[in-house]
């Protein structure tokens, strides 16, 4: 049985994978609290042996800016490799696309 965290539409749950550079050892518990005190964050985790990040959020309430944010709050970075800036735009893109979607109304024909 699959249960989700408190304001978490499953509709729009996306899942992340961020490649993590600079002093993560220290970090990865703050990053991971800080992140799932956000609302429609239904999980986060950080690898430290792969330097990674799986996150798991609610796309129509919070967006990968929100997650930089954190990420950069701690004193750690994305890794900035061209692969990595192209899953990140992408992932920007799908984020804003689901947020406008689900603001808006279905359309009907009947």
């Amino acid at each position: 049985m699959n249960t989700h965290r408190l304001g978490v539409n499953t509709n729009y749950l996306v899942t992340r994978r961020l490649k993590l550079t600079g002093p993560l050892t220290e970090k990865f518990d703050q990053i991971e609290s800080q992140l799932l005190d956000l609302i429609g964050v239904n999980s986060a985790i950080v690898n430290i042996a792969k330097r990674e990040l799986r996150i798991a959020y609610d796309a129509s309430k919070r967006q990968l800016a929100d997650v930089e944010t954190v990420i950069a709050d701690q004193g750690c970075q994305l890794r900035t490799h061209r692969w990595d800036r192209f899953k990140r735009s992408w992932y920007r893109y799908f984020d804003q696309n689901i947020k406008e979607n689900a603001a808006k109304e279905p359309w009907r024909c009947h």
